[in-house]
């Protein structure tokens, strides 16, 4: 099977990279073998199809019956994200092809973007954090604090 991937249970993300020549069955051979695994429910997943040479797909129909097929397996399982690094046209047609269909199934549990670099794909895959600003936080309950103090009563003049 010319799909390579690599399990980073610290990022809980599958790295998936497809070489050469890829076949449809191929795609559901991985999809089984990959996503029926217990351990990986809410893993992100990255795809980078930058090593693919051609795709063998005999008709739009197994884009669709694959993103069914993956989208069945998220039943009960939490939110994660799927990127697929795309920089060829033809790969990230496909790409936002599977996306649609994919986001139409009621079963379907994942965010799917398609990036044209490794780079942009990481940066959506990484955990938002927002850059602070000094003397900003969290008090008690949530609220939000600034470093500025109130006297009681009211702010000083």
């Amino acid at each position: 099977m010319p799909i390579d991937y690599r399990i980073d249970r610290r990022r809980m993300l599958v790295l998936v990279t497809p070489r050469g020549l890829l076949t449809h069955g191929e795609m559901v051979a991985y999809q089984g073998e990959v996503w029926t695994r217990p351990e990986l429910s809410g893993f992100d997943e990255l795809i980078d199809m930058s090593n693919v040479d051609r795709l063998d797909l005999r008709s739009p129909d197994q884009i669709f019956e694959l993103a069914a097929l993956s989208a069945g397996m998220d039943s009960g399982k939490p939110r994660s994200k799927m990127a697929i690094v795309a920089s060829d046209r033809l790969h990230a047609a496909l790409g936002a092809l599977y996306r649609a269909s994919r986001a139409e199934s009621p079963s379907n549990r994942r965010d799917i973007e398609v990036f044209p670099d490794l780079e942009a794909a990481l940066d959506w895959l990484r955990p938002q954090k927002r850059p602070s600003r000094q003397g900003e936080g969290r008090g008690p309950a949530g609220r939000k604090v600034t470093g500025r103090r109130t006297r009681p009563g009211g702010p000083r003049p």
